[in-house]
């Protein structure tokens, strides 16, 4: 059997379904009306490097390296200035010469007796190629008949060697004692000579000479002074 429905409940049903309709209805055209919004992406930050300043030299520092200034009391431009300065610059090139010279040997004798030898050996550390400093003394070649005892250094008529050291030393230049016996040596000019037995002469080969000094009366003297020792 069926049973009839009021006619408030069937009223009440259609306004529920009507209700359900219109929200269905409002909530797709709240959908269609709203805006999409499209986040842009953000724009990379770029951090500029600092700049690097290189300094450009003064010319005036330049000129104080290259050029020296005037003595005292001089004015630039004058014939003095110009005298002192060409004196300056060939003293400059003496002094840049002289260390180019491989070998020197100096002699000075000290207050006190001893005899200082100072050397210079540049081509390789003494100690080696056995280097040593030799005592020779100055002969007369023409007047010398045994060339085996006469060693000749420039215009140097050299005899063998005397009295020698040998120079141990791993530097390139130094000073040492020279063990000088001059009471045991008769008169006459002598010099120091500096060695080494490197090459096919070993040892007879003179690389540099000393200063002469003269022996009397087993003194030390310098040429100068001879006559009055």
């Amino acid at each position: 059997s069926t049973v009839a429905r009021s006619p408030v409940a069937r009223s009440r049903s259609e306004d529920s379904r009507a209700a359900k309709h219109a929200r269905k209805r409002d909530a797709q055209l709240h959908l269609e009306l709203t805006p999409v919004t499209v986040q842009q992406p953000a724009e990379p930050v770029v951090v500029a490097e600092p700049a690097v300043l290189v300094a450009e030299p003064e010319a005036a520092t330049l000129s104080k390296r290259s050029t020296p200034k005037p003595a005292a009391g001089m004015t630039p431009g004058t014939g003095k200035a110009r005298r002192e300065l060409k004196r300056r610059q060939q003293e400059d090139e003496a002094a840049a010469n002289a260390k180019l010279q491989p070998y020197s040997i100096s002699v000075r004798q000290e207050e006190a007796g001893r005899t200082m030898v100072a050397w210079t050996h540049l081509t390789a550390r003494p100690g080696d190629v056995d280097a040593w400093v030799g005592l020779h003394q100055l002969l007369d070649k023409e007047a010398d008949d045994d060339e085996e005892l006469v060693h000749v250094f420039g215009s140097l008529a050299l005899s063998s060697r005397i009295q020698f050291k040998g120079i141990s030393s791993t530097k390139f230049e130094g000073e040492c004692v020279f063990p000088l016996h001059a009471g045991r040596l008769e008169n006459g000019d002598y010099l120091i000579a500096l060695h080494n037995d490197v090459g096919e002469k070993r040892g007879n080969l003179f690389l540099a000479v000393s200063q002469t000094f003269t022996i009397l009366n087993g003194a030390v003297c310098s040429n100068k002074r001879a006559k009055k020792c």
